[in-house]
């Protein structure tokens, strides 16, 4: 595994867990958990992102919008896209988390009926989990409007254009500020063929340099992959499933 991309110097944090063995580089959450035989490297304050995001979310006050282009609202709170290499979903606020957790209830039920895959059952209650977590950590901290500006860039896809040389699937989002500093909880988590990484929380204070955040999870090239990604607040999540790269 390489990990010799730019960006990646003294403020990265990584780290591989191999099943009973651990790697680590810089600082690292002692608590985080292993996952059997799933390795996984978690990205934190790790400066711009190399990619485009999936999607991008900009916070003024109190009002959370969509920025980006090429998206559909097909529910109050819930927008989609779709591409040659896969779907995503972003789900805005709390009646978006509750519409989006009672249509994943639904779809798991429809894969555990239909005798789904493993990885496709496990990936889609991985999301179904971070959903009813980012929808939790919203009715706690209600609406707060924010003092400062500040873009959420959802960056979710393979991880070898994050990580050069580390092949799977990479959840995060990448946050700027203007106008101030804002605290934020970010919660990410990567599946792939290979299983699902721990979820990886992380709670910076942002400012006008654009941090990213996330975790990648070692996977086969061109298998189907899946991440997942929340901040809190303003309780927004973004998620993606495609090829593995």
């Amino acid at each position: 595994m390489t990990r010799s991309n730019s960006f990646l110097h003294n403020s990265l944090v990584s780290m591989t867990l191999i099943a009973g063995g651990v790697a680590a580089t810089g600082c690292v959450d002692p608590a985080e958990p292993a996952t059997g035989s799933v390795q996984h490297t978690i990205i934190s304050n790790g400066g711009a992102s190399p990619v485009s995001p999936l999607g991008e979310v900009r916070v003024t006050g109190d009002r959370v919008s969509l920025a980006s282009a090429g998206w559909t609202q097909t529910d109050p709170g819930i927008w989609t896209s779709s591409s040659k290499t896969g779907t995503g979903s972003i789900v805005i606020g709390a009646e978006g988390h509750q519409r989006a957790i009672a249509r994943a209830e639904t779809d798991l039920a429809a894969l555990r009926a239909g005798g789904g895959s493993p990885e496709a059952l496990q990936q889609q209650e991985a999301y179904l989990d971070n959903l009813k977590s980012a929808a939790e950590a919203i009715a706690t901290q209600g609406v707060v409007p924010f003092a400062v500006s500040c873009n959420i860039g959802f960056v979710i896809g393979p991880s070898s254009p994050i990580i050069p040389g580390f092949i799977g699937a990479f959840a995060g989002a990448q946050l700027v500020c203007t106008g101030g500093t804002q605290v934020f909880t970010v919660q990410a988590q990567a599946c792939t063929n290979f299983g699902c990484g721990p979820v990886s929380t992380f709670t910076p204070t942002i400012g006008a340099t654009p941090q990213l955040f996330g975790t990648a999870t070692a996977g086969t090239a061109g298998a189907a992959c899946f991440g997942i990604a929340a901040v809190t607040p303003p309780g927004v999540s973004a998620s993606a499933s495609g090829p593995c790269g």
